[in-house]
């Protein structure tokens, strides 16, 4: 046989290959995405409800802590205001031994309200980090079973179609039943 038929038997072969290659590639179905409502989902969680109400408890004490200590500076304040514009003049060693303890309570305050907003951060963390991964754990067992190749927040997207939604799904393997639809 010639070497230029056989060169072009070859090359048609190959030819045939790819051109099934690229057909059977473009056949497969696009790869499925559904999204995910956080919001929607966490506000139908019992647990969720029971932390957010031990994290208000639990900042409004801190709050109150916080006033308090506020109201003792305003005290100390106005004490100052009075032995600085009192007749006869107050002693300045008097008036500087109260400002410095006004200085002093205002660093407390600034450090106690610095120590609140971190421990109120640790709080919410440790209380809502094991709500987390059970939420996500069932986000990736619906995607499983749904063959959803990717799930994106609903935050994310610019556009949605509601049928990809997996925020009921994922409710529905957690154990909550939702009455009302408000997943839109």
């Amino acid at each position: 046989m010639d070497t230029k038929k056989v060169f072009g038997l070859k090359a048609l072969l190959l030819g045939v290959i790819l051109l099934g290659s690229f057909g059977q590639a473009m056949a497969q179905a696009p790869a499925k995405i559904g999204y995910f409502d956080t919001g929607y989902v966490f506000s139908n969680l019992p647990e969720y409800k029971k932390i957010q109400s031990a994290l208000d408890i639990y900042k409004k004490q801190l709050t109150a802590e916080a006033n308090k200590k506020q109201k003792e500076m305003q005290s100390k304040i106005a004490e100052y205001q009075k032995l600085a514009s009192a007749k006869p003049a107050t002693p300045v060693a008097i008036l500087q031994t109260r400002q410095q303890e006004i200085t002093k309570l205002d660093q407390e305050l600034r450090q106690f309200q610095q120590a609140a907003r971190q421990q109120s951060l640790q709080k919410e963390n440790a209380l809502i980090n094991p709500v987390t991964k059970k939420v996500q754990t069932s986000i990736d067992k619906v995607a499983k079973a749904n063959n959803f190749a990717i799930i994106i927040k609903k935050e994310a997207l610019l556009y949605e179609v509601p049928g990809d939604n997996i925020s009921d799904l994922v409710l529905k393997d957690l154990g909550v039943t939702v009455t009302k639809k408000g997943n839109k």
